[in-house]
Order: C-alpha cells, then sequence, then structure tokens
C-alpha cells in the first residue's frame, strides 16, 4: 500500500506519525504545514499528565514547542507551522498551501484532522 506521502522526497515528517500526521494542515511547494495550535496541545496534554497544573503543562508546551520544533532547522524541507487561531498568521502562513489531494485524503480519512 503506497504511503500518503509518496512523492514528497525529502519532506520532514514529525515522529511519531502516528500522532503527528494528523497535525497536517496542508503541504507548500518545499514542506508540510503542521497545526501549530494542535501541536500545542497534544504536549500539554503529555505535561500535564506528569502531574503539573494546566496553565504550567501549556506555558512548558508552548516553550517545548519554540525551542525544540519551530527553532529546528532540518534542511530546506523543514515542516512550515501554522496557528488556526491567529487570523493575521492562518492567512500568511497557509496561502501557499497546495492543498492535498482529495482522493488521498479519502484514502487516509485522519489526514488534516486534529
Amino acid at each position: 500500500m503506497a504511503d500518503l506521502y509518496d512523492g514528497y522526497d525529502g519532506f520532514v515528517l514529525l515522529e511519531p506519525r502516528e500522532v503527528f500526521d494528523s497535525m497536517i494542515l496542508g503541504v507548500s511547494t518545499n514542506a508540510f504545514i503542521y497545526d501549530q495550535d494542535a501541536l500545542i496541545e497534544y504536549w500539554a496534554k503529555e505535561f500535564t499528565e506528569d502531574e503539573v497544573g494546566k496553565d504550567e503543562a501549556y506555558e512548558m508546551a508552548v516553550e517545548w514547542f519554540q525551542f525544540n520544533v519551530e527553532g529546528a532547522y532540518m534542511g530546506e524541507h523543514t515542516p512550515v507551522y501554522c496557528s488556526k487561531v491567529d487570523a493575521e498568521w492562518r492567512e500568511e502562513c497557509l496561502a501557499p498551501i497546495v492543498a492535498v489531494d482529495k482522493a488521498l485524503r479519502h484514502s487516509h480519512p485522519s489526514v488534516g484532522k486534529g
């Protein structure tokens, strides 16, 4: 069975894919575009499980994202992170998206959900 992301050689996918693939909003000409808010919420939940308060867990998740993810350069195909909450950033970020083929979405319904 072909992987949904065949044809995107060199593009960076966050690991573990079973967690992060559903947070992909689309693909630009050179990188996958991830839902920044979903990523932060995921890590906040992870930190909350470590018996940290909700607000502190969220702050820790934002710091984790900024330092370990957003600040990481992984080559020319480093992922792009887009907040769906910030309208101004969303427009700038999502403008170059090339939509993921609907047939592939049909075959892989988790893509773009999160």
